[in-house]
Parts: structure tokens; sequence; C-alpha cells
């Protein structure tokens, strides 16, 4: 590609980027809803969102699984236990979350890296504005 396109380089935005985004996709949050999200990605992301529920007390807590469980004090929406079907689900699942009057979303990120993880991964991570808890 080299050989016929010359050079490449591509627009890489950072939070010290003093521009404007040259288009939505690539800004810090796109897609982003209005309550704040965390996203718990590894293997005890559901332990350490049991935990840290408690600290929501009183606010409406809405959690994105991977697959169907229910977590007390809390409203669960269920993404599906496969990337494609969580990726198809995203973003429906946080606007309803907002539409609902979620004050806090919480979502559960178990995929491992690679195929069209890697394309969730950057979305989910806009998403939450970089709000990521690593769980071992």
């Amino acid at each position: 590609l080299t050989e016929v396109l010359g050079e490449v380089s591509g627009y890489s935005a950072t939070d010290d980027d003093k521009c404007a985004p040259k288009s939505p996709g690539i800004k810090h949050r796109h897609y982003a809803p209005t309550a704040k999200m965390i996203v718990y990605q590894g293997k005890s992301a559901r332990e350490e969102i049991k935990k840290d529920i408690t600290e929501y007390d009183g606010s409406a807590v809405y959690v994105l699984t991977a697959g169907e469980i229910s977590f007390d004090g809390a409203e669960t929406i269920n993404l599906g236990d496969n990337p494609h079907e969580y990726s198809k689900k995203l973003f429906d699942a946080l606007r309803r979350a907002d539409a609902l009057g979620a004050d806090v979303i919480l979502a559960e990120f178990p995929f491992e890296p690679g195929g069209i993880v890697t394309a969730l991964t950057n979305r989910i991570y806009k998403s939450c504005g970089g709000n990521i808890k690593i769980c071992k």
C-alpha cells in the first residue's frame, strides 16, 4: 500500500489535543450516556460490580451484563454473552438506561481482545469516557 499511497498517517485524539476532532467517531466520548458510566473488564468483573453497587445506594443504578444475571440494588440489561450480540445491543442499552433515568451505568465487559472485540473495546471505552476498572 505504501508504494501506491505513499505515507499514510491517521488522526489520534488525545486528552491534550487542542484541536477539535475531525469526525464524531474520534471524539473522546462518543455515543456516551448522560449517566456516569464505568466499564469493568476482566474475570472478576461481576464481583467488583456487586461490591461497587453499594456505593451508589439511593441512586438509579443500571448494570449492562454479558449474560443472564441479576444484581441486588440495580436494574440489569443483558447484552448477550458473546461479542457480536453485545455489540448489537450496546448503544440501544445506553440510550435506554438514560431514558429510564439512570444515575450510573456499570458495564461488565469480559471479552478477550481480538477480532470484533477490538472495535467493541474502542466503542465502549469512548462511551464511558475512559472510566475503566480492570478486574483480575
